[in-house]
């Protein structure tokens, strides 16, 4: 009997770290902009410098506005981790000084793919990034590549 409840246990931790890995396994994500842009690609130091503030206007003379999915969701604490190399803490940080210096509003943080979407459609020089599997339900945004790759 005591055999059994401990394959059993095993059994069920093996299940379990399997359904962890399934959960934590990151789906791809792409940097968007608003579909009037006319832009086809940035390196990673391009959208550092937008997203730090050090860039805020696009070739055709329109304001950068960009956002970006809360490190509540997966995707956004990969952007900030694998794209911006800082912690959301620093960022938040950089940007007080920036702001209360009289340099710029930051960038915003919404809490959903879409509400990125919408917001990247709605501005002319919106820039966001979301996961790869949103692209197709949105409209009035295009799926930009990042250095060599499309997806982070």
């Amino acid at each position: 009997m005591r055999k059994i409840t401990v394959i059993g246990l095993l059994l069920g931790f093996m299940l379990g770290m399997g359904a962890i890995v399934s959960v934590s396994a990151s789906e791809p994500a792409v940097v968007i902009v608003n579909g009037a842009l006319e832009v086809d690609s940035l390196s990673v130091h391009q959208l550092r410098s937008i997203y730090l503030g050090k860039v805020q206007m696009w070739p055709e003379k329109l304001k950068v506005s960009p956002c970006y999915i809360s490190t509540n969701n997966e995707v956004g604490r990969r952007f900030f981790k694998s794209v911006l190399s800082i912690t959301s803490e620093k960022f938040k940080k950089h940007w007080l000084k920036r702001v209360f210096s009289g340099y710029g509003s930051a960038p915003k943080a919404l809490s959903s793919p879409r509400k990125v979407g919408n917001f990247v459609a709605e501005h002319p020089g919106g820039i966001g990034m979301i996961p790869q599997s949103w692209v197709d339900s949105l409209t009035g945004i295009k799926v930009i590549a990042l250095g060599s790759k499309n997806t982070f």
